[in-house]
Protein backbone atom coordinates (compact mmCIF):
# COMPACT_ATOMS: atom_id res chain seq x y z
CA UNK A 1 0.00 0.00 0.00
CA UNK A 2 1.21 3.53 -0.79
CA UNK A 3 2.24 5.71 2.14
CA UNK A 4 -0.39 8.35 1.46
CA UNK A 5 -3.17 5.77 1.34
CA UNK A 6 -1.96 4.05 4.49
CA UNK A 7 -1.86 7.38 6.28
CA UNK A 8 -5.31 8.32 5.08
CA UNK A 9 -6.77 5.00 6.23
CA UNK A 10 -5.06 5.36 9.61
CA UNK A 11 -6.25 8.93 10.07
CA UNK A 12 -9.82 7.84 9.35
CA UNK A 13 -9.59 5.10 11.99
CA UNK A 14 -8.22 7.51 14.57
CA UNK A 15 -10.77 10.18 13.73
CA UNK A 16 -13.60 7.67 14.20
CA UNK A 17 -12.23 6.99 17.70
CA UNK A 18 -12.18 10.75 18.51
CA UNK A 19 -8.39 10.88 18.73
CA UNK A 20 -7.15 14.47 18.52
CA UNK A 21 -5.20 15.46 15.39
CA UNK A 22 -5.63 12.05 13.72
CA UNK A 23 -3.49 12.81 10.65
CA UNK A 24 -0.62 14.10 12.78
CA UNK A 25 -0.84 11.07 15.07
CA UNK A 26 -0.78 8.71 12.08
CA UNK A 27 2.25 10.48 10.63
CA UNK A 28 4.13 10.34 13.96
CA UNK A 29 3.50 6.60 14.32
CA UNK A 30 4.57 5.82 10.76
CA UNK A 31 7.57 8.15 10.72
CA UNK A 32 8.99 6.47 13.81
CA UNK A 33 8.40 3.03 12.32
CA UNK A 34 10.30 4.00 9.16
CA UNK A 35 13.02 5.89 11.04
CA UNK A 36 12.05 8.96 9.05
CA UNK A 37 10.40 12.28 9.77
CA UNK A 38 6.99 13.59 8.80
CA UNK A 39 8.40 15.80 6.05
CA UNK A 40 9.89 12.75 4.34
CA UNK A 41 6.51 11.00 4.45
CA UNK A 42 4.92 13.91 2.64
CA UNK A 43 7.76 14.15 0.14
CA UNK A 44 7.39 10.54 -1.02
CA UNK A 45 3.68 9.71 -0.83
CA UNK A 46 3.98 7.11 -3.58
CA UNK A 47 6.44 4.96 -1.63
CA UNK A 48 5.13 1.47 -1.10
CA UNK A 49 4.71 0.12 2.39
CA UNK A 50 5.44 -3.62 2.53
CA UNK A 51 3.03 -6.09 4.09
CA UNK A 52 5.02 -6.54 7.30
CA UNK A 53 5.50 -2.82 7.89
CA UNK A 54 1.87 -2.14 7.05
CA UNK A 55 0.74 -4.69 9.61
CA UNK A 56 3.01 -3.23 12.27
CA UNK A 57 1.77 0.26 11.45
CA UNK A 58 -1.87 -0.78 11.70
CA UNK A 59 -1.14 -2.47 15.03
CA UNK A 60 0.22 0.83 16.31
CA UNK A 61 -2.82 2.63 14.97
CA UNK A 62 -5.15 0.21 16.75
CA UNK A 63 -3.30 0.82 20.02
CA UNK A 64 -3.65 4.57 19.52
CA UNK A 65 -7.30 4.09 18.55
CA UNK A 66 -7.78 2.54 22.01
CA UNK A 67 -6.37 5.80 23.43
CA UNK A 68 -3.03 4.37 24.49
CA UNK A 69 -0.64 7.34 24.65
CA UNK A 70 1.65 7.80 21.66
CA UNK A 71 4.65 8.01 24.01
CA UNK A 72 3.89 4.52 25.35
CA UNK A 73 3.55 3.11 21.82
CA UNK A 74 6.85 4.66 20.72
CA UNK A 75 8.56 4.08 24.06
CA UNK A 76 9.86 7.63 24.35
CA UNK A 77 8.92 11.31 24.56
CA UNK A 78 11.10 14.24 23.52
CA UNK A 79 11.59 16.83 26.26
CA UNK A 80 13.64 19.99 25.88
CA UNK A 81 15.65 18.58 22.95
CA UNK A 82 16.34 15.32 24.76
CA UNK A 83 14.70 11.94 24.19
CA UNK A 84 13.44 10.31 27.40
CA UNK A 85 12.25 6.75 27.72
CA UNK A 86 8.53 6.64 28.47
CA UNK A 87 6.43 3.86 29.95
CA UNK A 88 3.33 3.38 32.13
CA UNK A 89 5.67 3.49 35.15
CA UNK A 90 5.91 7.28 35.16
CA UNK A 91 4.15 10.42 34.03
CA UNK A 92 4.81 11.26 30.38
CA UNK A 93 6.90 14.48 30.19
CA UNK A 94 4.74 17.49 29.22
CA UNK A 95 5.66 20.60 27.21
CA UNK A 96 4.55 22.87 30.06
CA UNK A 97 7.04 21.19 32.40
CA UNK A 98 9.82 22.37 30.08
CA UNK A 99 9.08 25.87 31.36
CA UNK A 100 10.70 24.94 34.68
CA UNK A 101 13.91 23.99 32.88
CA UNK A 102 13.73 27.16 30.78
CA UNK A 103 13.40 29.27 33.92
CA UNK A 104 16.41 27.62 35.57
CA UNK A 105 18.59 28.06 32.50
CA UNK A 106 17.47 31.66 32.03
CA UNK A 107 18.55 32.39 35.60
CA UNK A 108 22.12 31.49 34.72
CA UNK A 109 22.61 35.12 33.71
CA UNK A 110 21.48 36.40 37.11
CA UNK A 111 22.96 36.50 40.58
CA UNK A 112 20.93 33.36 41.33
CA UNK A 113 22.96 31.37 38.81
CA UNK A 114 23.93 27.84 39.73
CA UNK A 115 27.64 27.33 40.22
CA UNK A 116 29.94 24.38 39.64
CA UNK A 117 29.52 21.93 42.48
CA UNK A 118 26.03 23.15 43.47
CA UNK A 119 23.51 20.46 44.36
CA UNK A 120 20.11 20.08 42.69
CA UNK A 121 17.30 17.97 44.12
CA UNK A 122 14.44 16.58 42.00
CA UNK A 123 11.65 15.44 44.34
CA UNK A 124 8.94 13.16 42.91
CA UNK A 125 11.22 12.81 39.90
CA UNK A 126 9.12 10.36 37.86
CA UNK A 127 10.96 9.82 34.57
CA UNK A 128 13.64 12.23 35.81
CA UNK A 129 13.05 14.65 32.95
CA UNK A 130 13.36 17.89 34.95
CA UNK A 131 16.46 17.17 36.98
CA UNK A 132 18.28 15.19 34.30
CA UNK A 133 17.71 17.91 31.71
CA UNK A 134 19.04 20.58 34.08
CA UNK A 135 22.09 18.43 34.82
CA UNK A 136 22.73 17.79 31.12
CA UNK A 137 22.18 21.35 29.93
CA UNK A 138 24.42 22.82 32.63
CA UNK A 139 27.10 20.25 31.88
CA UNK A 140 27.05 21.43 28.25
CA UNK A 141 27.76 24.93 29.61
CA UNK A 142 30.66 23.53 31.65
CA UNK A 143 28.79 23.98 34.93
CA UNK A 144 29.05 20.57 36.60
CA UNK A 145 26.34 20.33 39.27
CA UNK A 146 25.39 17.37 41.44
CA UNK A 147 21.90 15.90 40.99
CA UNK A 148 19.85 13.95 43.51
CA UNK A 149 16.55 12.37 42.49
CA UNK A 150 13.91 10.85 44.76
CA UNK A 151 10.78 8.92 43.85
CA UNK A 152 8.16 6.92 45.75
CA UNK A 153 7.51 4.48 42.89
CA UNK A 154 10.25 1.90 42.42
CA UNK A 155 9.16 1.38 38.82
CA UNK A 156 9.43 5.09 38.03
CA UNK A 157 12.80 5.29 39.78
CA UNK A 158 14.10 2.44 37.61
CA UNK A 159 12.96 4.37 34.53
CA UNK A 160 14.67 7.53 35.80
CA UNK A 161 17.88 5.56 36.31
CA UNK A 162 17.82 4.46 32.67
CA UNK A 163 17.12 8.01 31.53
CA UNK A 164 19.98 9.37 33.60
CA UNK A 165 22.46 7.20 31.72
CA UNK A 166 20.73 7.65 28.36
CA UNK A 167 20.34 11.43 28.44
CA UNK A 168 23.07 12.76 30.75
CA UNK A 169 25.85 10.63 29.28
CA UNK A 170 29.19 11.73 30.70
CA UNK A 171 27.43 13.71 33.45
CA UNK A 172 25.41 10.71 34.70
CA UNK A 173 28.03 9.86 37.32
CA UNK A 174 27.00 13.05 39.13
CA UNK A 175 23.45 11.81 39.57
CA UNK A 176 22.20 9.78 42.53
CA UNK A 177 18.76 8.22 42.94
CA UNK A 178 16.90 7.30 46.13
CA UNK A 179 13.61 5.52 46.72
CA UNK A 180 11.16 7.00 49.20
CA UNK A 181 8.67 9.74 50.00
CA UNK A 182 9.98 13.30 49.61
CA UNK A 183 12.88 14.10 51.97
CA UNK A 184 12.46 10.79 53.80
CA UNK A 185 14.15 9.12 50.85
CA UNK A 186 17.38 10.99 51.50
CA UNK A 187 20.21 9.59 53.60
CA UNK A 188 21.51 11.93 56.27
CA UNK A 189 24.63 12.72 54.26
CA UNK A 190 22.48 14.14 51.43
CA UNK A 191 19.94 16.06 53.50
CA UNK A 192 22.50 17.86 55.65
CA UNK A 193 24.62 19.25 52.81
CA UNK A 194 21.99 21.68 51.47
CA UNK A 195 20.65 22.20 47.96
CA UNK A 196 20.95 25.28 45.78
CA UNK A 197 17.86 24.26 43.82
CA UNK A 198 14.91 21.96 44.46
CA UNK A 199 12.46 21.12 41.67
CA UNK A 200 9.29 19.13 42.18
CA UNK A 201 6.35 18.03 40.04
CA UNK A 202 4.14 16.21 42.56
CA UNK A 203 0.69 14.69 42.00
CA UNK A 204 -1.60 17.71 41.98
CA UNK A 205 -4.93 16.44 40.64
CA UNK A 206 -7.79 15.75 43.02
CA UNK A 207 -9.34 12.30 42.63
CA UNK A 208 -12.70 13.91 41.93
CA UNK A 209 -11.21 15.36 38.74
CA UNK A 210 -10.47 11.96 37.18
CA UNK A 211 -13.72 11.95 35.23
CA UNK A 212 -12.62 15.11 33.40
CA UNK A 213 -9.29 13.72 32.22
CA UNK A 214 -8.62 12.39 28.74
CA UNK A 215 -8.61 8.57 28.60
CA UNK A 216 -4.95 8.68 27.53
CA UNK A 217 -4.18 10.15 30.95
CA UNK A 218 -6.84 8.63 33.19
CA UNK A 219 -6.53 5.05 31.94
CA UNK A 220 -2.85 4.78 31.07
CA UNK A 221 -0.71 6.95 33.33
CA UNK A 222 0.14 5.99 36.93
CA UNK A 223 -2.37 7.09 39.57
CA UNK A 224 0.46 7.70 42.04
CA UNK A 225 1.89 10.39 39.75
CA UNK A 226 -1.46 12.00 38.97
CA UNK A 227 -3.71 12.03 42.02
CA UNK A 228 -3.55 13.06 45.64
CA UNK A 229 -6.35 13.19 48.19
CA UNK A 230 -5.18 16.62 49.41
CA UNK A 231 -2.93 18.45 46.92
CA UNK A 232 -2.64 21.69 48.95
CA UNK A 233 -1.66 19.67 52.02
CA UNK A 234 0.99 17.82 50.01
CA UNK A 235 2.50 21.12 48.87
CA UNK A 236 2.61 22.32 52.47
CA UNK A 237 4.75 19.27 53.28
CA UNK A 238 7.00 20.03 50.32
CA UNK A 239 7.43 23.64 51.48
CA UNK A 240 8.39 22.52 54.99
CA UNK A 241 10.87 20.00 53.60
CA UNK A 242 12.40 22.61 51.31
CA UNK A 243 13.04 24.98 54.21
CA UNK A 244 15.11 22.26 55.85
CA UNK A 245 16.89 21.17 52.67
CA UNK A 246 17.71 24.42 50.86
CA UNK A 247 20.99 26.22 51.34
CA UNK A 248 20.43 29.15 53.74
CA UNK A 249 19.74 32.52 52.11
CA UNK A 250 20.33 31.39 48.53
CA UNK A 251 18.31 28.29 47.66
CA UNK A 252 15.32 28.19 45.30
CA UNK A 253 12.32 25.86 45.21
CA UNK A 254 10.33 25.46 41.99
CA UNK A 255 7.11 23.41 42.01
CA UNK A 256 4.73 22.61 39.20
CA UNK A 257 1.03 22.81 40.06
CA UNK A 258 -2.42 22.72 38.52
CA UNK A 259 -4.67 25.75 38.10
CA UNK A 260 -7.45 24.37 40.34
CA UNK A 261 -5.44 24.64 43.56
CA UNK A 262 -2.92 27.29 42.43
CA UNK A 263 -4.34 30.16 44.51
CA UNK A 264 -4.59 28.03 47.66
CA UNK A 265 -1.07 26.65 47.24
CA UNK A 266 0.39 30.10 46.50
CA UNK A 267 -1.27 31.45 49.65
CA UNK A 268 0.30 28.69 51.72
CA UNK A 269 3.66 29.34 50.08
CA UNK A 270 3.58 33.01 51.07
CA UNK A 271 3.44 31.96 54.72
CA UNK A 272 6.71 30.06 54.32
CA UNK A 273 8.65 32.06 51.71
CA UNK A 274 9.24 35.79 51.37
CA UNK A 275 9.54 35.64 47.58
CA UNK A 276 6.70 33.86 45.74
CA UNK A 277 6.39 34.09 41.96
CA UNK A 278 3.40 32.32 40.38
CA UNK A 279 4.04 31.75 36.67
CA UNK A 280 1.83 30.68 33.81
CA UNK A 281 2.10 28.11 31.01
CA UNK A 282 1.61 28.49 27.27
CA UNK A 283 -2.17 28.56 27.71
CA UNK A 284 -2.00 31.31 30.33
CA UNK A 285 -2.87 28.92 33.17
CA UNK A 286 -1.11 29.06 36.55
CA UNK A 287 1.51 26.33 36.26
CA UNK A 288 4.52 26.73 38.55
CA UNK A 289 5.74 28.56 41.62
CA UNK A 290 9.24 29.94 42.14
CA UNK A 291 9.94 30.28 45.87
CA UNK A 292 12.95 31.92 47.57
CA UNK A 293 14.00 33.21 50.97
CA UNK A 294 12.25 31.07 53.58
CA UNK A 295 10.81 33.16 56.42
CA UNK A 296 11.88 30.64 59.05
CA UNK A 297 14.77 28.21 59.00
CA UNK A 298 13.41 25.00 60.54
Amino acid sequence: MRLDRALQAAAERLSAAAVDQPRVEAEVLLADLLNADRVQLRAFPERELGADLLQEFLTRVDRRKAHEPTAHILGYRDFHRHRFLASPAALIPRPETELIVDYVLDQQSSFRALQSGDRVLDLCCGSGCIGITILTELDAREIPVELVLTELSREALALARKNLVRVAGRASHRGRLYHGDLEQALPESESEAGFALIVCNPPYIGRDEAVNLAPEVRDHEPELALFHHDPPGLYAKIFDAAVRLLMPNQGTLIVELGPRFAADIAERAQVVFEDCDLRQDYAGLDRFLVLKNPRLQL
